[in-house]
């Protein structure tokens, strides 16, 4: 849903919140990102710099091909997007 439309040298961020009681509460963070050097570390420092705790991180990098208002047109073809989701 969140790589879904996102135009090259652009953002998409999603972060929602996975319920629970409180003190047992989890967020979902994805950032679909023009993939770049260091940007798994940058926002996994700026989590943490807020002493928050990361419990899962996945990161792919998948290539992406995407017409001219950035709508994903299709998977295995196209400039490298970086993928990361973190709880």
């Amino acid at each position: 849903r969140v790589a879904a439309t996102r135009r090259s040298g652009e953002v998409a961020i999603d972060l929602t919140s996975t319920g629970g009681e409180a003190g047992h509460r989890r967020m979902r963070l994805v950032v679909i990102n023009d993939d770049m050097p260091f940007l798994v570390d940058s926002v996994a420092n700026a989590i943490a710099a807020r002493g928050l705790v990361i419990h899962r991180l996945l990161h792919p990098v998948l290539t992406a091909e995407r017409d001219s208002r950035g709508k994903l047109v299709a998977l295995g073809r196209g400039k490298a997007e970086s993928v990361i989701y973190m709880e």
